[in-house]
């Protein structure tokens, strides 16, 4: 879905149906994206199946573990 969907005013979040295992690798990622916000640094997401996107500046950076 692409766009806001709100319901009551509220807005809904559509997240796919992943696996439990998928699902464990992109939260192994948990502490390593929250460090990332502590720092103000807010331009990541996880991609399918578990990787780290992350933008600074112009350059984007793919992680494939949360160790690297």
């Amino acid at each position: 879905v692409k766009g806001n969907v709100l319901y009551n005013n509220e807005q809904v979040r559509f997240h796919p149906d992943l696996s439990a295992g998928i699902h464990k690798m992109q939260r192994d990622y948990d502490d390593v994206r929250k460090r990332l916000r502590d720092k103000g640094i807010h331009k990541h997401r996880i991609i399918f199946p578990a990787r780290l996107l992350l933008t600074h500046g112009e350059r984007s950076y793919t992680f494939q573990t949360p160790a690297e």
